[in-house]
C-alpha cells in the first residue's frame, strides 16, 4: 500500500529530561493516516518485536530480568542478554565507582 498524497509522517526526536545523556535514542512518529499507521504497527510487530526484550525488576533477587517472546513462548533471562561475563564484570565495577547520574 502506498501512502496517499494527504498522508503526513512527522519524526519526533526525544531529548532527555535527565542529565544521563545528551539525547535519548528513543524516536517516535506522528502518522496522519490510519492505514499507514496500521501498516507500520503491523510491520513493527512482525519484524522488531521478536528481537526486543522487556526489562523488569525482580524484588526477591534484588535484580533485573529480561523477558522476550520466541516461537510463541515467553522466555525469561536473569542475565543481560547478548552479554558475556567480562562485560557484566566491567559494568558491575563501574557501578561501584561511577554515580548513576553521570552515566
Amino acid at each position: 500500500m502506498s501512502p496517499s498524497s494527504r498522508s503526513k509522517v512527522t519524526p519526533i526526536r526525544q531529548c532527555p529530561v535527565a542529565p544521563r545523556s545528551t539525547c535519548s535514542t528513543e524516536l517516535g512518529l506522528i502518522i496522519d493516516s490510519p492505514a499507514l499507521a496500521s501498516e507500520l504497527a503491523d510491520l513493527i510487530q512482525r519484524v522488531r518485536m521478536p528481537a526486543s526484550f522487556t526489562v523488569s525488576e525482580v524484588p526477591l533477587r534484588s535484580g533485573l530480568q529480561w523477558s522476550f517472546l520466541r516461537d510463541g513462548r515467553r522466555w525469561v533471562l536473569h542475565r543481560e542478554p547478548e552479554s558475556n561475563w567480562a562485560q557484566r564484570l566491567r559494568w558491575s565495577v563501574w557501578s561501584l565507582v561511577v554515580d548513576e547520574d553521570s552515566l
